[in-house]
């Protein structure tokens, strides 16, 4: 049996057919649709051309609150916050609809077939535009009181209380912010894939790079200490750039050579999957939820 899943993001929605063993028999890449009726007609018309599907995995930028039963938080598609998307999509397609946060679905991809394959506790960033993470624990995402858990891109990071001066992980390292940094400072051309090949010729640009990696390194120590995971990955399509993950080992080697007392060196890795990681992961939270409700 296949699960019908997809990956909204703010410009493209990626679908695809995935059984059980995490196998594509389809994949399409289209652009997200422009409101929230819209993207319900979307929906409904990818259902009714793939019956076969057994449920329905939706991979969200935002937050699903299952007491309110809408989406919250804030998200690269702005118009589904507020809104009851899956009883929306429910009533349209007559099949079960599961949904969780992208960064969730990411982890779980792993967790099911990729580098956090058989480990118990587990941690991910996804350094994209902005900064987003997920946490599990004992093979379960962590979701917390306030289902903010694993938002690791909010983490104050950066901060000088004297002068009420206060920077999150996210405005430290997501590409938004160093892009325009480097913009301003070094007339680069805002395109992380020229920014990566100047910093190999350029010492003063590596140098600035590599200080903003400091900030991703110290969290990563901070997260090990606090919730001691097996392994923590790196995801977002910039963790395939071999530079980027000697960067930041190289980061976090130096600030563990000045504390001595930090004894545990974390396991990083760059994650196994990258473009199709929400979708496996959606597909295997469907697999999971339909377990639990033993359908």
């Amino acid at each position: 049996m296949a699960d019908l899943v997809f990956d909204l993001g703010g410009t493209t929605v990626k679908q695809a057919l995935v059984n059980s063993s995490g196998e594509f028999s389809f994949r399409k890449v289209e652009s997200t649709p422009r409101n929230y009726l819209d993207l319900l007609d979307y929906l409904e018309r990818a259902s009714r051309n793939h019956q076969v599907a057994r449920a329905i995995g939706l991979s969200v930028p935002g937050i699903y609150d299952p007491m309110k039963k809408i989406l919250t938080g804030s998200s690269a598609i702005s118009y589904v916050i507020g809104k009851p998307l899956v009883a929306d999509l429910q009533k349209r397609v007559k099949k079960p609809v599961f949904i969780e946060n992208d960064g969730n679905c990411a982890l779980l991809g792993e967790l099911w077939l990729g580098r956090a394959k058989g480990i118990q506790n587990a941690a991910m960033y996804v350094i994209g535009s902005a900064v987003g993470g997920a946490i599990a624990i004992h093979g379960n995402i962590l979701h917390g009181a306030n289902l903010n858990a694993g938002e690791l891109g909010y983490e104050l990071i950066a901060n000088n209380p004297a002068d009420a001066s206060f920077q999150s992980l996210g405005g430290r390292i997501g590409f938004n912010a160093v892009l325009n940094e480097v913009e301003h400072r070094f007339g680069l051309e805002k395109n992380g894939e020229i920014l990566f090949e100047v910093m190999k010729q350029n010492q003063e640009v590596k140098e600035f790079y590599q200080q903003r990696m400091d900030y991703l390194a110290a969290s990563i120590i901070n997260l090990q200490y606090i919730l001691d995971p097996d392994i923590i990955l790196i995801g977002g399509a910039v963790s395939e750039n071999p530079f980027f993950i000697q960067v930041l080992q190289d980061s976090l080697e130096r600030i563990l050579r000045h504390r001595p007392h930090h004894k545990v060196h974390p396991k990083i890795s760059p994650a196994q999957f990258f473009n199709d990681a929400n979708l496996l992961g959606a597909s295997y939270h469907c697999q999971k939820e339909l377990r639990r409700l033993n359908c």
